[in-house]
């Protein structure tokens, strides 16, 4: 069972909540764009990885996200299809919009959002 099909199976059966690659960018980059995109930050501060395995662009490989609830049953079957999991962090709630970083710095999800969409709009013209 590969890590594609894996993703496709918890897709059918409404197991995740979001799913995205970190092909382009690695873990912290693919982590920003998943918080810009809900508007709400996480905290993965407890990470205690190199630069290679934060950046780094590997196929596939996927940042999931998941509720409490449906925790266990994420571990049994990735068990039960030998598949690699390791939790990054947690959520923030509904009105904490900050991105905790495994240095302790922190960014703000709403800020770099509206930076973002202001390069682009500049950018194109």
């Amino acid at each position: 069972y590969n890590n594609g099909l894996f993703i496709n199976f918890l897709i059918k059966k409404n197991i995740i909540n979001t799913c995205h690659d970190v092909s382009d960018g690695g873990i912290l980059i693919s982590l920003a764009e998943m918080c810009m995109a809900s508007s709400l930050g996480c905290d993965v501060s407890s990470i205690k990885k190199s630069h290679s395995y934060l950046f780094g662009e590997d196929q596939a490989r996927y940042i999931i996200s998941i509720s409490k609830e449906k925790s266990s049953i994420l571990k049994k079957i990735s068990k039960e299809k030998n598949i690699f999991l390791e939790f990054l962090g947690k959520v923030n709630n509904i009105n904490d919009t900050i991105l905790k970083l495994p240095d302790k710095s922190y960014i703000n999800i709403i800020t770099l959002k509206n930076k973002s969409k202001l390069w682009f709009q500049k950018y194109i013209g």
